[in-house]
């Protein structure tokens, strides 16, 4: 019997993921100095890039045992992936849930802060692709239980609150669902539903309802609700075709968040659209190829796995710049491996590690 034999990772991924981290890192340091020194006592204005390196460490290990399993082996995962990320989510309502911006969206754990919404992308991706690859789905009863459990989650997302993760893990999801048999004529009929159930959650809570006037007339309430659309164009705008140069952002004094939600204007105003667009372009090849890996799949599992995982990182990169240019209302969605944040960054390059694994398979 001849002996079975993985295939080398796919350097091409591990090479534009790594390009795409050293970038976030050196904007994190130039974007997050002087809140660094506002916010640390004694003020240090590399606190949060050695965090983020220190997490970028974190990400890579995870990421290299994912890559050295074979992917087959996720599926035991699948299970108890969803009942431990359930379990993360009922402690948001415990005395571990941490509030941050008015918002329950952590929770502390022998002293580890995590966002349990993060842990459940990669668990519902994982659950999803079991449940498809056991048989071939045909009908939407045969996913009646997935549904239920998406359902779940995204009320438990909804309650922290936090809508732009909630549609996120939505749309990525549907975008897995597709792959089914089931008609697409009835993805196409409940879009209007979805449509209008969010736009009723917008509409009936008070700070999502301002976070849309204030895109509609941004510069009526530029120093209110409409202070980060402002300056995020004002960013672009100074930045030009070729930048300001690296450290010299003025924008970062003023636009909220700007080594996590904005960093991508930062990018605009220090480096120039033209490198910009290069993120941009990066950012198209990573995900085109990891699209690649799960099209030559020929199982199942590895086929759905890699394609779910993608089409969520794909869909958060698109909201979080679409935000950035203006293009929809603010979402407090960070850019994946380039903004500062410790559970995203993490699961991405986990994500991205199972990716890989499957391209050896």
């Amino acid at each position: 019997m001849a002996k079975y034999k993985r295939k080398k990772p796919d350097a091409v991924i591990i090479f534009l993921t790594l390009v795409i981290l050293a970038i976030g890192i050196t904007m994190i340091m130039t974007s997050s100095s002087a809140f660094a020194i506002n916010n640390t006592n004694p003020p240090d204005p590399y606190y949060f890039v050695k965090r983020q390196i220190m997490l970028a460490g974190i990400g890579a290990a995870g990421a290299v045992v994912a890559i050295l399993m074979p992917y087959r082996f996720f599926r035991l995962l699948a299970v108890p992936g969803v009942i431990l990320s359930a379990g993360a989510f009922a402690l948001l309502r415990t005395d571990f849930a941490v509030e941050v911006n008015d918002a329950y969206r952590w929770i502390n754990v022998a002293g580890i802060q995590f966002q349990p919404s993060e842990t459940a992308k990669v668990a519902l991706i994982l659950f999803l692709a079991w449940w498809m690859a056991r048989r071939p789905v045909s009908s939407i009863k045969q996913i009646i239980l997935p549904l239920i459990l998406i359902g779940a989650f995204l009320l438990f997302i909804l309650k922290e609150p936090d809508l732009g993760t909630a549609i996120v893990i939505a749309g990525g999801c549907a975008c897995l669902l597709l792959q089914t048999r089931i008609s697409p004529w009835l993805f196409v009929a409940v879009t209007p539903v979805a449509a209008a159930a969010v736009a009723w959650k917008v509409s009936t809570t008070p700070y999502q309802m301002a976070r849309v006037i204030g895109w509609l007339n941004p510069w009526e309430n530029s120093a209110g609700i409409g202070l980060q659309y402002v300056q995020s164009q004002l960013a672009f705008a100074r930045g030009g075709l070729f930048g300001v140069g690296i450290g010299a952002s003025e924008q970062k004094y003023r636009l909220p968040e700007s080594h996590t939600d904005s960093i991508f204007a930062i990018i605009g105003e220090e480096l120039g659209f033209f490198l910009a667009l290069l993120l941009v372009v990066l950012f198209a090849l990573l995900l085109f190829r990891c699209f690649d890996v799960a099209s030559k799949c020929r199982d199942d599992f590895g086929r759905y796995l890699a394609f779910g995982l993608t089409a969520m990182t794909a869909l958060q990169v698109c909201v979080n710049m679409s935000v950035m240019t203006g293009l929809m209302p603010i979402t407090g969605l960070t850019l994946p491996l380039v903004s500062y944040g410790g559970t995203s960054l993490v699961i991405t390059m986990l994500s991205i590690g199972m990716i890989v694994s499957v391209s050896r398979g």
